[in-house]
């Protein structure tokens, strides 16, 4: 339970207003009696009307000017005393929100007020600009002019703190907070005081004013009512006429109350202070099972049926107790509660409950407003496990894998005893179902072989499929002997198993690696490797079988040996043989907007051009990507830079790699190579991987901010991959999400991928952030993501990659 505390007393400038406030309403209804009573005396007195108009006429005269009079002045002193009050509510701000700055370490809360400090001096100028315009006495003007310039000290010092706190220099900057600016700030606040007690004096002497000339001219309208017979009766009749309007307009207002708080659409409750119900909207009446004529006079947790929760010390109050307590206090939930209805139905639901405050400052109830995030939360949920489970056999996915295998890693590696064996498997022969019957047989056969593995391991074994025929298993608590029994029964079961369809019968082979895990193995990265390495050599070796890892194996050595592709890439680098390739994403409401991605190729020493994945693993697995990501960012912008009148229009993605967010200086290294090229930051857009960036999320965050602040985009590429997408989400600040291509190839047949693309595109349009849909390989599924409102689509429906020297820039000129 969170509080949201906004403790407030009343200055002089609020004292002023209300009483400004109060005064203009008597006047105005003194005018209207006036106004009044000579049309009720001419009906119904005619005679008497006649013989004294000339008086009556005059009286009222005098009257109305001396209301309109007032009503200037009244007019003019207000709108200062509101001004003078927001300039010494901002100035008051401004320096709490500099101590904050200086008292707080957390970053992201700094940075907040960091925005809170710069809007008060917005706040402060525009009030000191509009009450310049407005008529001022000798003495205003005076205090006015001293507040400008010590403002002109102050500002400058507080700005110098700010920089200050924001380069974490925050011993030099409290030393001037509380050496310099505090006591300047004391100035200028005292100066606004001074200013609001001229008004406030000002406010009671026009009020005294207005009080003597009325009742002067009441005593002339008196001496009138003596002479007219029945005045009494006409009195009478003014006072009866007002209180029926008083009331009409008192019960407009309630009317006006009942029809908001019945057309909104929280849920509402109000109580009293003894916490009994005294009020329930339509919403509310849904949700707690209660009708208005059951709910009101219930005590409110017996309708508001939630678990309590108390503050701090144990036997004390509970919410609702404690905002009736207290004038200032807010209360909400940190996360949403269970509310159980009258008909035992359950909802989650987010509230906040706050004080009903009277204008005398005193407690006369609470109002509770809360909403059923039930179907938001459930949501939520489902994304989260689809997240972490391929969605076509159920089984966890690879990232969720490779999360057990971390957990296992760190446990083994603080207890010798240990021991635990990972196991890849690949099916062989596969393809031919694929290519046969069809991926709709496929699928179906990965189904039924999920079942049957599941059936041959422990309970706490746990099998995930990686992708595509690969399967990855964790024998938790197992030795080598017993792994070797367990896959040599996997790969037995596999091969006769008989898989039907359409009539036809198909067989396949499990290729299968192993590798152990004990207090030697160093990281994730080598189970990883050397699980695929055995896995591989398997496949070699004649396929149906299984191999076990062994770092001085023949066959290992030689694998490895394989891998050269580090000095391939090294060579590359040195002799510049990579290339550039782009491919174009459309935005789909407006086709004609430019925007491509930069892909990477390598020319072999043959001169064919290689795909990134055939190198790209490798140059990751020995750290190389930092070098490959400053080569393809240098000819981007050096291409960029030679046709700078034709790009203004466009934007270009540029893939990064997590070990480049997280290498030091390499955010320098881009700003330095953007402004030496003299390219605009807007038109560059960085894609980073979802499991690069939430590998390291502060780095992430931090490299984003600083590129951002310059006007660069960034993408967050592979959306939905990961395991917790839209927690990490909220945190990075990206302007497009790409949607993972697993979802957007099927889904015009997998109602599953539709939902988690509707749902990715929709959380990313609430939060502010355009989507864009990759793997788009045909028209169905373009005109699919244009009906759910995705904004941009990228895949060989839309453009092949191609030389970066073949896409089509354009003339900008030509507009």
């Amino acid at each position: 339970m969170k509080y949201l505390s906004a403790k407030t007393s009343p200055d002089l400038g609020t004292t002023a207003n209300n009483s400004l406030g109060s005064l203009l309403f008597n006047l105005l209804k003194n005018n209207n009696q006036t106004k009044r009573s000579p049309q009720i005396i001419i009906w119904g007195y005619i005679v008497i009307v006649v013989l004294f108009s000339l008086i009556l006429v005059t009286s009222i005269v005098q009257n109305k000017r001396t209301n309109d009079h007032v009503s200037e002045i009244v007019q003019q002193y207000g709108m200062k005393s509101e001004l003078i009050t927001r300039m010494y509510n901002a100035a008051r701000e401004r320096s709490i929100s500099l101590f904050t700055m200086v008292s707080i370490k957390d970053p992201f809360v700094r940075d907040e007020n960091f925005l809170t400090f710069n809007s008060h001096a917005a706040q402060f100028a525009n009030a000191r600009i509009k009450l310049l315009k407005t008529k001022l006495s000798d003495s205003e003007y005076v205090l006015l002019k001293k507040q400008g310039n010590l403002t002109h000290i102050t500002a400058p010092l507080q700005n110098k703190i700010a920089e200050l706190v924001q380069r974490e220099e925050i011993e030099e900057a409290n030393e001037l907070l509380v050496a310099k600016a505090i006591p300047l700030q004391e100035k200028i606040l005292d100066l606004l005081k001074q200013l609001q007690t001229i008004q406030y004096q000002a406010a009671r002497k026009i009020a005294q004013q207005a009080q003597q000339e009325q009742q002067d001219s009441w005593k002339i309208l008196l001496v009138l009512s003596i002479v007219v017979l029945f005045s009494g009766i006409v009195i009478t009749y003014i006072i009866v006429f007002i209180t029926k309007s008083l009331q009409s307009k008192l019960y407009m207002e309630k009317e006006l109350a009942e029809i908001t708080l019945h057309s909104i659409g929280d849920a509402i409750i109000t109580t009293d202070i003894n916490g009994k119900v005294t009020q329930i909207n339509p919403v509310a009446e849904e949700l707690t099972g209660y009708s208005r004529r059951q709910a009101i006079g219930q005590d409110f947790y017996s309708v508001f049926n939630v678990e309590l929760v108390y503050d701090a010390a144990p036997s004390t109050l509970t919410e609702l107790e404690t905002v009736i307590t207290n004038l200032d206090v807010v209360m909400s939930a940190e996360s949403p509660k269970t509310l159980v209805n009258k008909n035992l139905s359950e909802y989650a639901i987010e509230y906040t409950l706050a004080p009903i405050v009277t204008e005398d400052r005193k407690t006369s109830g609470a109002v509770v407003i809360f909403r059923d995030v039930t179907e938001i939360r459930a949501l939520s949920s489902q994304l989260k496990y689809y997240a972490s489970h391929d969605s076509l056999t159920g089984l966890i996915n690879r990232r969720q894998f490779e999360y057990h295998l971390g957990n296992t890693l760190k446990s083994t590696q603080a207890s010798s005893a240990q021991q635990h064996v990972v196991c890849f498997m690949d099916l062989d022969n596969f393809k031919i179902i694929n290519d046969t019957a069809g991926h709709e047989a496929g699928d179906e056969f990965l189904k039924q072989l999920s079942l049957l593995l599941q059936s041959l391991l422990r309970r706490s074994d746990i099998l995930a499929r990686l992708g595509g025929d690969e399967f990855g298993i964790l024998l938790e608590d197992c030795n080598i002997e017993n792994a070797l029994s367990i896959a040599e029964k996997i790969r037995k079961e596999i091969k006769s198993f008989r898989f039907i369809w359409a009539n036809n019968s198909f067989e396949v082979g499990a290729s299968i690696g192993l590798t152990k895990i004990d207090h030697t193995t160093a990281s994730l990265t080598e189970i990883m490797r050397n699980a695929d390495t055995a896995c591989y050599i398997s496949k070699e070796e004649g396929r149906n079988r299984i191999h076990l890892f062994d770092p001085n194996d023949e066959e290992i050595q030689k694998r490895q040996g394989e891998l050269q592709w580090m000095q391939h890439i090294k060579d590359a680098l040195k002799n510049n043989d990579f290339v550039l390739h782009c491919q174009s994403i459309m935005n789909i409401a407006d086709s004609e907007k430019k925007h491509c991605e930069i892909l990477l190729r390598l020319r072999n020493r043959d001169g064919e051009i290689v795909p990134p994945m055939s190198f790209i693993p490798a140059a990751e697995r020995y750290e190389i990507m930092p070098d490959i990501d400053k080569w393809v960012i240098t000819n981007t912008i050096k291409f960029l830079s030679t046709n700078q009148k034709k790009i203004k229009d466009h934007i270009f993605t540029i893939n990064l790699s997590g070990q480049s967010l997280g290498k030091k200086g390499f955010d320098e290294f881009v700003i330095n190579t953007l402004v030496n090229n003299k390219i605009d930051p807007k038109i560059i857009c960085f894609e980073i991987t979802e499991t690069a960036a939430i590998s390291n999320l502060s780095r992430a965050v931090a490299f984003m901010k600083t590129l951002k602040a310059i006007g660069c985009r960034f993408a967050l590429d592979d959306f939905g991959s990961g395991l917790s997408s839209f927690s990490y989400l909220k945190n990075m600040p990206v302007d497009y999400i790409k949607i993972d291509g697993h979802f957007i190839v099927d889904i015009c047949e997998d109602k599953t991928d539709l939902a988690f693309v509707e749902a990715i595109n929709r959380i990313g349009h609430i939060m502010g952030i355009e989507t864009i849909a990759e793997f788009v390989e045909n028209k169905d599924t373009f005109d699919a993501l244009k009906n759910i409102g995705v904004n941009f689509a990228q895949g060989y429906y839309i453009d092949k990659p191609k030389s970066l020297s073949l896409y089509e820039l354009g003339d900008s000129d030509k507009k």
